[in-house]
């Protein structure tokens, strides 16, 4: 391994690099100033940095989505200890005051019905 790195060494050492192209300044330039113009090109660099950790990222987030899910299915199915339904049983029952607040609500609530919208008689 170490003479095949000489070898290495001695052809690039040996190797002519070619002329710079005329224009090339230029070509660069307005190829640098069209990349600073486009809308994302501030968030290029965070971008960069985070791009050898992408899998990365993409497996975690995958990996997030299926807990996420069980914990939500498991919640969804759990059942509830005996004395919180005896709890439920007891709020179920008809209270007067609560059932004339309801009907209270829902009547405002049709008078918004009644009310003209902005602008409907004009024109």
């Amino acid at each position: 391994m170490y003479l095949e790195q000489q070898a290495l060494w001695r052809r690039m050492d040996a190797w002519e690099a070619p002329e710079v192209s005329a224009g090339f300044d230029r070509r660069l330039f307005a190829r640098i100033g069209r990349r600073a113009a486009e809308p994302w090109a501030a968030l290029d660099w965070l971008m960069r940095l985070f791009r050898p950790l992408q899998p990365s990222y993409a497996t975690a987030l995958a990996c997030m989505l299926v807990v996420a899910t069980v914990v939500v299915e498991r919640g969804r199915h759990q059942t509830l200890p005996p004395d919180a339904t005896v709890a439920i049983h007891a709020a179920e029952k008809d209270d007067p005051k609560q059932i004339e607040a309801a009907l209270d609500d829902m009547k405002m609530l049709s008078d918004f019905e009644i009310l003209p919208l902005a602008g409907e008689g004009k024109s």
